[in-house]
């Protein structure tokens, strides 16, 4: 019956751990149109807390940022000139971990796909090079965070210090 008692303590924690977020809120990012290349920054379009982020490019388009969305929206009746990279980049600089982005069935831009779209461990390009301006777009982004957080090194502590009480009891009752 102890150790029913003593397994039962030391799995508490791990119904007790909240569930780690995946996705942007709370998160700080930043809006940026790069041309001619990635390298070259043309306009920062500012830095906000995400769900609040709303960024605007020169009344030409609109970026969205939420937990789990980049949304990019414009009826400007133009077309981005041909360069190595004319777009923007969404950086989340709070270091959540980037781990897919994927081009939502709800977009409606000519010509845009998939491999317009790349993306690092915190940054998310896209690349309009050469499309039209008009068109709505709509990335579904999974994130999360690069580090365990700290309920989970609590678990893993009182886990720890469980099985060790256990194996000592164990011991002491073999003598």
């Amino acid at each position: 019956m102890k150790r029913y008692l003593l397994s039962a303590i030391v799995a508490l924690p791990l119904c007790l751990t909240p569930l780690q977020a995946s996705g942007l809120t709370g998160d700080t990012v930043d809006v940026s149109h790069l041309f001619p290349n990635q390298g070259t920054l043309n306009s920062d379009m500012g830095t906000q807390v995400v769900p609040t982020g709303d960024f605007n490019y020169v009344d030409i388009y609109n970026v969205v940022v939420t937990d789990g969305t980049i949304t990019y929206n414009s009826d400007y009746g133009s077309s981005w000139t041909s360069a190595t990279f004319n777009g923007f980049v969404v950086t989340d600089e709070t270091n959540s971990l980037i781990t897919s982005v994927t081009v939502d069935g709800t977009t409606s831009y000519a010509g845009f796909s998939s491999s317009d779209v790349t993306f690092t461990a915190n940054q998310v390009f896209v690349n309009l090079q050469g499309l039209g301006t008009a068109g709505f777009i709509q990335l579904d982004v999974q994130a999360g965070a690069s580090t365990p957080e700290p309920a989970t090194w609590l678990m893993f502590g009182t886990a720890g210090i469980g099985l060790a009480v256990f194996r000592l009891r164990g011991s002491k009752s073999a003598c």
